[in-house]
């Protein structure tokens, strides 16, 4: 039943807040895996494994060689020593991770019995689509003991962290939703810790903290539910319209300009010949083929 739902998160919003063709074209994707998106699925996996075998009482050393194995695994053992997100380097920033902020210092949240690590929730939002709640979805890494406060927690990985990385992170709608998720299971975010992990340079890891008030929680809950209406909106139409503006260009340039510059009838050809055609099952994260 709830794959026939429409189901919302951050990322759906923001690409359609930013472009409402992002939504349109959301199941076409590159053919190559990114290389960024590879790396951090790798720390991923590492800071989830070390994290949760202390949890279960194995030792900070035991536990971050596991981190490892999982980066190994991860990358089959094969190293390309040309690839600045490649395995030496992802261990690199996993091990330097681990020095600057040690395991020991990583007091996990418990509820029933269990760690809260890699939290995920899918709560109603107060809207329906053809007589279905249209449901939020979310997931971040962790929920942790930090002095007196119960924060989430969200690790972020990057080439490259620099002396501002703290201060793009404030008033972030992602964590104040994650918060939001939260309280319908009965714990109540007071913020969200987020950690920069570089893989090259030679700045240090970083972590920054960033607090989620009642206030900005009943805020993001009302912009959501009218950006929500809008994609409502744009699907019962069937009209998704292109943003024109500094999107198309900005990062590099969006992956779909090109397409976007081309005659509307020889649009779907060019997609279908230059992108994979599936959609990321935004609760399990699994790919459905189109």
């Amino acid at each position: 039943m709830l794959l026939k739902m429409l189901i919302v998160n951050n990322s759906i919003l923001s690409s359609y807040e930013r472009c409402e063709r992002l939504y349109e074209w959301k199941q076409y994707h590159p053919r190559i895996e990114n290389i960024h998106l590879s790396a951090g699925k790798a720390l991923a996996e590492a800071f989830y494994s070390s994290r949760l075998a202390f949890a279960q009482d194995t030792s900070a050393q035991d536990a971050e060689n596991i981190g490892k194995l999982a980066i190994i695994d991860h990358f089959n053992g094969i190293d390309d020593p040309l690839n600045k997100k490649g395995l030496s380097k992802v261990l690199f920033a996993f091990e330097r991770s681990n020095a600057t902020f040690p395991l020991e210092e990583f007091h996990s949240f418990g509820k029933d019995g269990k760690p809260c690590l890699e939290f995920s929730f899918v709560e109603p939002l107060p809207l329906e689509f053809q007589g279905e709640p249209v449901l939020y979805s979310g997931a971040f890494d962790a929920i942790r003991s930090y002095g007196n406060l119960t924060c989430g927690h969200d690790d972020k990985s990057s080439l490259y962290i620099g002396p501002k990385w703290p201060e793009q992170w404030s008033l972030r709608g992602q964590f104040i939703g994650y918060a939001w998720g939260a309280q319908h299971y009965g714990i109540k975010l007071d913020g969200f810790i987020i950690r920069g992990v570089p893989i090259a340079g030679d700045n240090p890891p970083q972590e920054t903290i960033i607090y989620t008030p009642s206030y900005l929680i009943r805020e993001w809950l009302e912009k959501t539910v009218q950006l929500a209406k809008r994609l409502l909106n744009s699907i019962e139409e069937k009209k998704f319209y292109p943003s024109l503006g500094d999107s198309c260009n900005a990062f590099g340039g969006c992956m779909f300009r090109e397409i976007c510059s081309l005659n509307p009838e020889n649009r779907l050809d060019w997609l279908q010949s230059k992108f994979e055609s599936y959609e990321i099952d935004p609760l399990t994260k699994a790919r459905i083929m189109k």
